[in-house]
C-alpha cells in the first residue's frame, strides 16, 4: 500500500516538469500493472471464492470484475496529454482505494484511510501550486 502512495509524488513531479515518459512509467507500470492489479485480482479471488484465474498479466480480469469497476479502469489510461494524466492519476487513486476497501473489509484488514487522505490532498495542493507557479490553469 504505502510503495503504491508514494509513487504519486513521483508521477505528480514528472506531471508539472512535462517529463510524459518518466510519468506514465511510474503510473501505468508501478501504479496499475504493479499494485492495483494485485487488488483486481484479489477482489476476483473474494468474489470467486479464490478458484479462477485471471491469466498471466490480469488478461481475464475484464471478464471476472464488476461491469463497474473496470469501466473505472479504463479511465485510467490515457494518451499523451499533460491533463489527461493528472485526471488519469486521480482515477487510478479513486480506484485503488475503493477496490482496497473491500478487498481489506473482506480479508480482515483495515484500509489506511487517513494515508490516502493526506495523499490526495497533497497532490492536489501539489498540482494547483505547480502549475500557478508554471504560469498555467488548473483544470476543474
Amino acid at each position: 500500500m504505502e510503495e503504491f502512495y508514494s509513487d504519486v509524488s513521483g508521477v505528480a513531479k514528472c506531471l508539472l516538469r512535462d517529463e510524459l515518459m518518466p510519468a506514465k512509467d511510474i503510473l501505468d507500470a508501478d501504479m496499475k500493472h504493479k499494485y492495483l492489479r494485485q487488488k483486481l485480482e484479489w477482489r476476483v479471488g473474494l468474489d470467486y471464492k479464490w478458484s479462477v484465474s485471471v491469466g498471466s498479466n490480469g488478461k481475464r480480469l475484464k471478464k471476472r470484475l464488476p461491469k463497474t469497476i473496470w469501466a473505472a479502469l479504463e479511465t485510467t489510461y490515457v494518451g499523451a496529454g499533460l491533463e489527461e494524466n493528472w485526471e488519469a492519476l486521480f482515477a487510478t487513486l479513486r480506484l485503488f482505494r475503493e477496490v482496497g476497501e473491500q478487498v481489506a473489509t473482506e480479508l480482515g484488514y483495515q484500509y489506511p484511510t487517513e494515508l490516502d487522505r493526506r495523499v490526495v490532498v497533497f497532490l492536489e495542493e501539489y498540482r494547483a501550486k505547480g502549475t500557478a507557479l508554471l504560469g498555467g490553469t488548473v483544470a476543474p
